[in-house]
C-alpha cells in the first residue's frame, strides 16, 4: 500500500510540475497525457493546466474531460479559469454538482469578466 502511494505521489507531482511549466510547445502531449486514464491522479494538475493557457483547444480537451469522473472536477476548475462564452455554457450543469468544491468553481466565473482566447 505504501509503494502505490509513493506512486500516487511522485506520479501527482510530475503531473503538477507540467501544469506550472505548461507552454505551446507542450500542448499535443498534454492533449495525451490529460485524456489517457492510464495515467490516474497525474492528470488532476494537468488538466488544471489548461485554463492558464487558453488556448481554443483547451475548451475541446476539458469538454471532454468533464465526461471523466475523475478529471471532471479539475476541468470545471480550469474552465472557470479561462471564462469564455463557451467555457461557461459547460460549468452549468456542474453548479449542482454533490462535491462541494466542484460547485465552488463552477461558480467561480459569476464573480468576474468573460475572457478571450489567445489564438
Amino acid at each position: 500500500m505504501l509503494r502505490h502511494q509513493k506512486n500516487w505521489v511522485s506520479n501527482w507531482s510530475i503531473g503538477n510540475t507540467l501544469s506550472i511549466v505548461a507552454s505551446d510547445d507542450i500542448l499535443d502531449d498534454l492533449v495525451d497525457l490529460s485524456l489517457d486514464p492510464n495515467q490516474g491522479r497525474a492528470r488532476e494538475m494537468i488538466v488544471e493546466a489548461w485554463g492558464p493557457i487558453r488556448r481554443s483547444r483547451s475548451i475541446k480537451t476539458l469538454a471532454q474531460c468533464l465526461k471523466d469522473e475523475q478529471v471532471a472536477g479539475h476541468a470545471v476548475v480550469a474552465l472557470s479559469i479561462i471564462r469564455s462564452v463557451e467555457a461557461l455554457g459547460l460549468l452549468e450543469p456542474f453548479l449542482h454538482h454533490p462535491k462541494p468544491w466542484i460547485r465552488e468553481a463552477a461558480r467561480a466565473p459569476e464573480k468576474g469578466s468573460i475572457n478571450r482566447f489567445v489564438d
